[in-house]
């Protein structure tokens, strides 16, 4: 226990650090592009990302199945097995490989059918598109190696996986435009670059903390790991198109209804929400190995503590963040991107509604996995995510201007919140009984706390307005502090507050 521990610290000490490191780049790189590209060519860069989102759908979906039973074979001492699992699953890489490459000359052929593309920026498009797609193959490769160090535990050497990546893409992206040309196909080119380097630092840490007890090889490919892999992986493939149909896709409509301009602002927008995302995980991502474990080990009334308390924590966490960026939309987009995009702050804010949702969700998410019960909750996403898009595609046919944009955003989150949390709740209880209504409770005060904090935040931001990045980054550490000493006082059990205290410790 006390091993665990520690590497719990190690996992937290490695998050913060990445966290730093993401935040600050991801600041810079979206201002950068749509500085030296324009925010018309800058707008195609999101819809790669959305492409790149479908793909993934497939190779997430791959590595949480693969994950599930990894781990569960490891903890339970059995290495053949596990050895089984990992070399099965190359296998199924090269197919999935093949099978991109093939949407890939898909896509490009039909790009300018399928998105609004001037023609001006159409070979570069495909460029950027392909490169892209290709990235994404050899992301698996690093997913399912990374699988191995995940089961361990070892977030902290994920971290520096995941922080190399996104520097790479931004020095790669510096090099290119300094010393080739300014164009969105070096965007394309950047990201397959840092994917092949994580590659290599992938194979390079499988083989120094697994490689002595985990075997690779294509005779160890086994029909049955195959079966139960991919019946897992068909019904998260399920889910994840809900996913896509539910966070995505208002990125797609944009482009196609209103044109590159608009879409840019969002993706520009939809970036930022990421990078916050990143700081909610920075608590929340701690508990998804911790949970495998515990299940694994049979600990069942552990795997219900950890899913409660956690998400309740990391709900309250988001709530404060996210209702403070809303209140200081205004003076984040004026900071940030500049004071044309100030006009989108209803955009940020409704985009900061889900956090708090997601991060508790994405919490209990981890408990249904563990139990592989992924059927139901998959055709629930999917059905969610074809009455999201058949609600914002009708909306898109009325009269083109910006408030039906805000309409669309407005039930994108609507329908996000109610497939992160509450469906995630709900078939939780379906495993542990009695526990709904201590989520349901949960959510109010998580709803309850993002509004606090939404008109503390706005108060605070036209009281003082900063108009720099010191100002402005001083004004939301101690709103956020403030906020949270409220939170700690009365929204927290002191159940909640030793947790909160070991953590920090």
């Amino acid at each position: 226990m006390k091993e665990n521990n520690k590497q719990i610290r190690y996992n937290f000490y490695s998050n913060v650090l990445a966290l730093i490191v993401n935040v600050i780049i991801g600041i810079l790189y979206v201002p950068y592009l749509i500085k030296y590209l324009g925010l018309v060519a800058y707008g195609i860069v999101p819809l790669a990302l959305v492409i790149n989102q479908y793909i993934s759908v497939f190779t997430l979906s791959f590595t949480s199945s693969l994950t599930r039973f990894y781990s569960v074979s490891i903890h339970k001492g059995d290495l053949e097995n596990a050895s089984r699992n990992i070399s099965t699953a190359i296998v199924i890489v090269l197919l999935l490989s093949v099978i991109c490459f093939i949407l890939m000359f898909i896509i490009i052929s039909k790009i300018d059918q399928i998105f609004s593309i001037s023609e001006k920026f159409l070979i570069s498009a495909k460029v950027l598109f392909a490169f892209s797609i290709m990235s994404i193959s050899l992301s698996m490769f690093s997913s399912v190696l990374n699988v191995t160090i995940y089961a361990l535990n070892r977030l902290d050497l994920l971290n520096i996986i995941k922080t190399s990546r996104i520097l790479l893409k931004f020095v790669f992206v510096i090099f290119f435009f300094i010393y080739v040309e300014k164009d969105i196909k070096f965007v394309g080119i950047s990201n397959f670059l840092a994917e092949l380097s994580i590659l290599l630092l992938s194979i390079s840490f499988f083989n120094y903390f697994s490689g002595k007890n985990i075997k690779l090889s294509f005779k160890l490919f086994n029909k049955t790991v195959f079966i139960a892999i991919f019946v897992m992986t068909t019904w998260v493939i399920v889910h994840q198109i809900g996913d896509v149909g539910i966070y995505r896709i208002d990125i797609i409509v944009v482009n196609k209804i209103w044109g590159q301009e608009y879409s840019g602002a969002l993706g520009a927008i939809s970036e930022f929400f990421s990078y916050v995302l990143l700081v909610v995980s920075l608590i929340s991502s701690l508990f998804g190995p911790i949970i495998l474990i515990a299940y694994s080990k049979g600990d069942h009334y552990k795997v219900i503590e950890i899913a409660k308390s956690r998400s309740y924590i990391s709900g309250i966490l988001a709530a404060i963040l996210g209702g403070t960026i809303a209140g200081f939309s205004i003076s984040i987009l004026n900071v940030w991107l500049g004071e044309n995009y100030v006009q989108y702050n209803v955009w940020l804010s409704l985009k900061m509604i889900s956090l708090p949702f997601y991060a508790a969700g994405g919490v209990l998410a981890f408990v249904y996995r563990a139990w592989c019960k992924v059927k139901k909750p998959a055709l629930i996403t999917l059905i969610l995510g074809f009455l999201n898009i058949s609600i914002i595609v009708t909306i898109s046919f009325f009269q083109c201007n910006i408030l039906n944009i805000k309409i669309i955003l407005l039930f994108c989150t609507l329908f996000a919140i109610i497939q992160s949390y509450f469906m995630n709740a709900f078939f939780v209880n379906m495993i542990y009984n009695k526990t709904f209504t201590y989520f349901i409770v949960s959510s109010l005060k998580f709803s309850f706390i993002f509004a606090f904090s939404f008109v503390f935040g706005k108060i605070a931001e036209k009281t003082f307005y900063p108009s720099n990045i010191i100002e402005l980054f001083i004004m939301l550490v101690l709103s956020i502090f403030i906020l949270f000493g409220v939170a700690y006082m009365f929204l927290f059990s002191h159940n909640h507050k030793k947790q909160i205290k070991e953590i920090i410790k």
